[in-house]
C-alpha cells in the first residue's frame, strides 16, 4: 500500500489511450497482488500493464526502461529514486516524499506532482512520452544530479565536515 501502485495503475490507463504501445512494469511483491491485478483487469490494461514480481538484477531493467514513476505515500532518501537518476531516466513524482524533494527538480531532470493527482501524473508521463529529447535531456540531467551521492564525494563531505568542527 506503501507503493501507492494502483495511482501509478490508474494514471497509465489514462497514458494508455494515447499511448496503447508503451508498457508499464512493476517490479517487486507484496499482499496488494490480488488486489493490484484485479486492478489492472477492471480498467482493461493486461496487455499494458504487467506486475512482473521480484527480480534479482533492478540494475539490468532500469537500462532498459525510459522513465521512472515514483508514486510512494512516505520514503526516508529515495534509494530507488536516486539508482534510477544514475540510469540516467527522468524521475516523474509525487512531491509529498522525502526523497523526491531533494533528488527530482522539477522540469529540470523529472516532473513533481502535486500529492495524489492522477491526470497531473498521467499528463507528465505523456509529455515525456511525446518529446523525446526532453526525456533524454532530463535523463542526463538525472545522471549528474545522481553523482553528487557518489560515494567519494559524500565521503568527502564528511571528512570537510569533521574538519571543520
Amino acid at each position: 500500500k506503501q507503493k501507492d501502485f494502483s495511482s501509478l495503475i490508474k494514471a497509465f490507463s489514462i497514458v494508455s489511450n494515447r499511448h496503447n504501445n508503451w508498457k508499464l512494469e512493476i517490479y517487486g511483491e507484496g499482499s496488494l497482488k490480488k488486489e493490484l491485478h484485479d486492478l489492472i483487469v477492471d480498467l482493461n490494461l493486461t496487455y499494458n500493464v504487467i506486475l512482473k514480481g521480484t527480480t534479482n538484477n533492478i540494475f539490468h531493467k532500469y537500462k532498459h526502461s525510459s522513465i521512472y514513476v515514483h508514486t510512494a505515500y512516505y520514503e526516508g532518501f529515495g534509494n530507488s529514486i536516486l539508482e534510477a537518476m544514475a540510469h540516467a531516466l527522468p524521475i516523474v513524482a509525487f512531491k509529498s516524499v522525502g526523497g523526491v524533494k531533494l533528488l527530482v527538480h522539477n522540469d529540470v531532470n523529472g516532473f513533481t506532482i502535486n500529492n495524489r493527482d492522477i491526470h497531473g501524473l498521467a499528463d507528465k508521463i505523456m509529455v515525456l512520452i511525446d518529446k523525446r529529447m526532453l526525456r533524454k535531456k532530463m535523463g542526463i540531467k538525472s545522471r549528474e544530479i545522481s553523482e553528487n551521492y557518489e560515494e567519494d564525494k559524500i565521503m568527502l563531505q564528511w571528512h570537510q565536515f569533521y574538519s571543520s568542527i
